[in-house]
C-alpha cells in the first residue's frame, strides 16, 4: 500500500516575514481554534436521522424451477395421421406441459379443465384433439368461444395450420366483420365454428346457427370472459348445446 509523506521533516509552513526556525520560535499571530464551544442549548446541533433501509437490501429468494419432462411426443398421441404430419412439417416434436397433459386425456373423450400461462401452447392443446376427432368422425362439430375477436382470429389461424389439407371447413363469427360473409359461411354447414359470445348469440337468436348439432365445445380464456361480463352469454350458449358433448375449459 502506498503512503504519502512529507520528505522534509524540518519544514514548517508559516505566514509573515521569514524567520529562522529555532526551538524557541513562536509565531506572533494569535492561535486559531477550530473547535466551537456550545453557547447554549439552542445552538446544539441534533444528529441527522439515517434510514437503515438506504443501506440494507432485502434478501432475494431464488427459486429453481424443475425442468418438465414430457411423457409423450406428438407422434405418440392417438390423433389423425394428417395432423401428425402437419405438426412434423412445422417442426413440432415435443409437446409443452399443457399439451402433453391435455391431449393424452382429451383423445379419450373426457372433459378437460386446463390452466396455463399465455404462450404455453393452450390453443394447440385443445385444437389438436378437436380437429383429430372432426377428421375421424364426419358427424362431429366443434364450437370454440373466445373473449375477443383478436383471439378468435388467432385461434382460427392456428387451426388452419394444424388441420391443413384435412378437408375441414369452418366459420368465424366475430364483431367488426361483415355479417353477410358470416351468413354465407354458416349456410355451408361448417364443421368448426370460432367466435365471440356476443356474435355467436346473435346468430343463435337469428336462427342461423344451430348449436344442438355440436358435440364439442372449447372456452378459451374462460376466466377473462367472466371478468368481461359474458357469464350470461356463455351460459346461454352452453345450454343450447347437446348434453352429450365434450368440453374444454381453459
Amino acid at each position: 500500500m502506498s503512503s504519502y509523506t512529507n520528505t522534509n521533516s524540518n519544514s514548517r509552513y508559516r505566514s509573515g516575514p521569514s524567520r529562522s526556525a529555532g526551538p524557541n520560535f513562536r509565531s506572533s499571530s494569535p492561535r486559531r481554534s477550530f473547535s466551537k464551544r456550545s453557547s447554549g442549548g439552542g445552538n446544539k446541533r441534533r444528529g441527522q436521522y439515517i434510514d437503515p433501509a438506504r443501506f440494507v437490501k432485502s434478501a432475494k429468494v431464488v427459486t429453481i424451477e424443475e425442468q418438465y419432462v414430457p411423457t409423450n411426443t406428438f407422434a405418440d398421441f392417438q390423433i389423425s395421421g394428417k395432423i401428425k404430419q402437419n405438426l412434423k412439417d412445422r417442426g413440432y416434436i415435443t409437446p409443452t406441459p399443457i399439451q402433453d397433459q391435455t391431449i393424452a386425456v382429451a383423445v379419450t373423450g373426457k372433459d378437460i379443465i386446463g390452466i396455463a400461462d399465455t404462450g404455453t401452447g393452450k390453443t394447440a392443446a385443445f385444437a389438436i384433439p378437436m380437429l383429430s376427432r372432426l377428421i375421424a368422425d364426419p358427424r362431429s362439430k366443434a364450437l370454440i368461444v373466445a373473449p375477443t375477436r383478436e383471439l378468435a382470429q388467432q385461434i382460427e389461424q392456428e387451426c388452419q395450420k394444424i388441420g391443413r389439407n384435412a378437408g375441414l371447413f369452418g366459420a368465424v363469427l366475430i364483431g367488426g366483420s361483415s355479417m353477410s360473409y358470416q351468413l354465407r359461411d354458416l349456410k355451408r354447414n361448417p364443421r368448426i365454428v370460432i367466435g365471440t359470445p356476443g356474435r355467436i348469440g346473435d346468430h343463435v337468436e337469428r336462427g342461423t346457427l344451430k348449436l344442438e348439432t355440436f358435440n364439442m365445445v372449447a372456452l378459451d380464456e374462460v376466466d377473462r370472459m367472466l371478468d368481461m361480463g359474458f357469464i350470461n352469454d356463455v351460459r346461454a350458449i352452453l345450454n343450447k348445446l347437446g348434453e352429450n358433448r365434450q368440453s374444454f375449459f381453459f
